[in-house]
């Protein structure tokens, strides 16, 4: 065996060696708190829950994030363009997602329309979660939370951009 040969032996066991020691690195150190952890962290400390009612919360929250999820899922899939839309594979993957709200705004009655709907639908639901939230609170901490939460969460910047493209019903 020549030296370039075990030179470049010598240099492929050094590429893997830092590989395999980055891949151990990677796996084994800790996880940042995602920001529904730190969210709840924060709620749980700002509002002096007690700990049986923030597991409570806890499990109340990890449910509205999976319709949040598939929320999210179906607005992003009423922004395709309707040619993608009309695609097989397209509908057998919106079929996985929540019920529609086609009953609420058909497709005749327009993109914009039914993107509202949509958005309406997302705001009601997340109105409904806090609301429950309050609930598990203790009450003067769950009024207080309600009041000073919802009246920046009820009125989003993009609902307003839909009011502005979608005219009032005459």
């Amino acid at each position: 065996m020549t030296l370039r040969w075990k030179l470049f032996g010598a240099l492929l066991a050094m590429a893997g060696l830092g590989v395999a020691s980055h891949e151990i690195v990677y796996h084994l150190r800790p996880k940042p708190a995602s920001m529904q952890e730190r969210g709840l962290v924060w709620l749980r400390d700002e509002y002096g829950i007690p700990e049986d009612r923030f597991r409570e919360i806890e499990a109340l929250h990890q449910e509205y994030f999976k319709k949040c999820d598939l929320m999210c899922a179906e607005m992003v899939s009423s922004a395709r363009p309707r040619i993608l839309r009309a695609s097989l594979r397209y509908q057998a993957a919106e079929k996985k997602t929540v019920p529609s709200v086609a009953a609420e705004a058909p497709p005749e009655l327009g993109e914009k329309k039914r993107q509202k709907a949509l958005c309406e639908r997302c705001l009601s639901t997340m109105v409904q979660h806090l609301q429950d939230v309050a609930r598990l609170m203790p009450a003067p901490e769950g009024k207080r939370f309600l009041q000073e939460i919802l009246p920046e969460l009820t009125h989003p910047r993009e609902l307003k951009e839909l009011e502005v493209a979608v005219p009032p019903p005459q």
